[in-house]
């Protein structure tokens, strides 16, 4: 089971816990595993090769997030006047495994203790790994919001041939907003779940592009206050000369 939150393991343990759980299977009636990557079974040889993966499974889709019924029902006490439910939805609502969409608990326990929009779940992990490997790939950073991947996303995870989909999918950057099959062939369509993510990760990504966090900071207010006041013209200005910053031959 994929979980929402930038937590992973390794191979040469993951081997060892698994070989402990077979051999107390006598003992053991019932076994949950969740965390974000999945390794082949091929790879455990026979660690254990008796697991049913219900990651992408409509039956329990719903099993790591709050519902928007849970979310209405269980919290209606902490929801209130002041609480709008179609914010709360657009920034933490969206997580999709083809079944219901779901909020993250970590985002809805902090914001109903806390009554601001902030990215708790995103600053609770730092993307370094996943930047560097954008910028390695050199991926056009405006395509993640509409990656299509194949079975590999939720498949074995291999450090050494390690796809950007599945990176982003594994570690709850990207969830699945569609899904077709034609013949074995079985395609998703991935996309942001929801304005944190959305922010916290470009945003991110353009701290690991550009250098000088005062020059970065001082273009994204100029864009803001030129988008409120309909300025066109400063807005111009302001992209010409952040992209006047960019070396000609920045490959090289």
């Amino acid at each position: 089971m994929v979980q929402i939150g930038p937590v992973m393991t390794y191979p040469h343990s993951s081997k060892n816990f698994y070989s402990v759980i077979k051999d107390a299977d006598p003992y053991i009636e019932f076994v949950f595993i969740t965390g974000v990557s999945k390794f082949s079974k091929v790879s455990l040889f026979s660690g254990l090769n008796n697991l049913e993966d219900i990651t992408i499974s409509p039956d329990f889709s719903a099993i790591c997030g709050y519902t928007q019924d849970e979310l209405e029902g269980v919290f209606s006490a902490w929801i209130d006047d002041d609480v709008d439910l179609a914010d709360v939805k657009n920034w933490y609502n969206g997580y999709n495994w083809l079944g219901q969409e779901v909020y993250n608990p970590f985002d809805i326990l902090l914001y109903l203790k806390q009554r601001e929009f902030r990215n708790f779940w995103f600053e609770a992990g730092t993307p370094a790994f996943l930047i560097k490997l954008l910028r390695t790939g050199r991926y056009f950073i405006p395509e993640i919001q509409n990656m299509v991947a194949c079975e590999e996303i939720v498949g074995s995870f291999d450090v050494d041939t390690l796809t950007v989909e599945a990176l982003l999918f594994q570690t709850g950057y990207l969830t699945i907003t569609g899904f077709e099959q034609t013949g074995a062939f079985r395609r998703y369509r991935l996309s942001y779940p929801n304005l944190e993510v959305r922010a916290g990760l470009t945003n991110a990504i353009l701290n690991g592009l550009v250098q000088g966090h005062l020059t970065k900071t001082r273009n994204q207010s100029h864009v803001l206050d030129a988008l409120s006041n309909n300025d066109f013209s400063a807005l111009r200005k302001t992209m010409q000369a952040f992209f006047s910053s960019i070396p000609h031959d920045w490959y090289r």
